[in-house]
């Protein structure tokens, strides 16, 4: 009993309480503004179902926490496996998301209730960590011709298969979750302009390959006014109720179009604008705030980390939260196509709600052993698991 009481308390000493502190703080606002985002449905189903998945993600967060995530790499094969078979399922037996229609939901029913799952915001976690296996196993010659055709490999499976469910904005994610990581193990800076110049040239051909949808959502993304009735709208609507909010907004749950729902998926992709109409300024400057502090921390943890695999670890995360950030906030103001990314900690779901707290539960895995892995760095690079 002495030795279970030992342990807690080095665990609880060990924990980052700020960064975890600043996540459920986020998570609780959110649940706050779906609460008023779906009051027009009379269901507080989805507040429930919120409530629950945050409750599981803070469980796994901790557990994360717990573990060292440096003795895990030998379940290498493992993840990548388990990955690779979600997302084939996914192909197989996914049915359409609420809000774009691609195949990447796996549904059921539970008691009633239809439930369901999206394989990839688990994946992008598993992802985060073999593609950080296989960079701090490389490390120096990560910018051997070599070395990144395996990464290549190792990256473009994944995201290939994500593709193909028509998931065009988590794809994206993953792209820029391996620029990030690749960043951080020290890539060569010509392979990033190298990279650019390859992608401006081939973007004409895999125009072609884009779904007539996908294709209307850039070009309406980036100028919604040229079809204000159609792919536009809901840009030009989700801009106009966080113009309309002002400073303080018309007061909670007293949004007239947020009441109405006039705002298609104002409870998951455009909770930033049912916010701004709610909360005006004041409460949307309050979610950048959180966000801000809490990728901040994270980026602090990947700096201050020990040894390259943990540094990679808080890279990736840092990465998979700051562009879903950056792209579902331009989104909500017109300033960026409309690709079905929603606002971590804030958007309503499950899914999206445990991936970010196992990604969290990484972060604190990281900062809780700075101190065993401090010897690694100062010592020399064969000190280096």
């Amino acid at each position: 009993m002495k030795a279970l009481k030992e342990a807690l308390a080095l665990y609880w000493a060990r924990l980052d309480k700020i960064l975890l502190f600043l996540c459920l703080t986020a998570s609780a606002y959110g649940m706050v503004i779906i609460h008023s985002a779906t009051a027009y449905t009379g269901s507080n189903k989805y507040v429930l179902v919120q409530g629950i998945g945050l409750f599981l993600g803070l469980v796994c967060a901790l557990i994360m926490a717990f573990i060292d995530y440096d003795r895990l790499k030998k379940l290498f094969w493992i993840f990548m496996a388990v990955s690779v078979a979600l997302l084939g399922a996914t192909l197989i037996m996914g049915t359409g998301g609420e809000e774009t229609g691609n195949q990447s939901w796996i549904r059921f029913k539970l008691g009633g209730f239809e439930l369901g799952v999206q394989p990839s915001e688990m994946v992008k976690i598993a992802f985060v960590f073999t593609f950080a296996c296989h960079l701090s196993r490389l490390k120096e010659r990560v910018n051997s011709i070599v070395g990144l055709l395996g990464l290549g490999v190792h990256a473009g499976v994944i995201m290939g298969l994500v593709a193909l469910q028509g998931d065009l904005g988590t794809a994206l994610v993953f792209v820029f979750i391996v620029l990030t990581m690749l960043f951080a193990a020290g890539l060569n800076i010509f392979y990033f302009l190298g990279a650019f110049a390859v992608v401006g040239a081939t973007a004409p051909v895999l125009w072609n390959f884009l779904k007539p949808y996908q294709q209307q959502r850039i070009i309406y993304g980036f100028y919604p006014q040229g079809d204000p009735s159609g792919y536009g709208y809901q840009a030009l609507l989700s801009e106009m109720m966080i113009g309309a909010g002002g400073t303080t907004g018309y007061g909670y749950m007293q949004g007239p179009h947020v009441q109405k729902g006039a705002l298609f998926a104002q409870h998951t992709d455009f909770i930033f604008a049912a916010a701004g109409e709610d909360l005006g300024f004041v409460g949307t400057a309050a979610i950048i705030l959180l966000l801000l502090l809490i990728c901040g921390k994270i980026a602090y943890s990947a700096i201050m980390a020990k040894n390259m695999m943990g540094r990679l670890l808080c890279a990736g995360i840092f990465g998979m939260l700051t562009f879903q950030i950056l792209c579902n906030i331009a989104m909500c103001l017109a300033v960026f196509p409309v690709i079905g990314i929603t606002l971590p900690f804030f958007s309503y779901g499950g899914s999206s709600i445990v991936s970010v707290f196992l990604g969290v539960g990484v972060v604190l895995s990281v900062n809780a052993r700075r101190d065993e892995y401090f010897y690694e760095y100062t010592v020399g690079e064969e000190e280096f698991r």
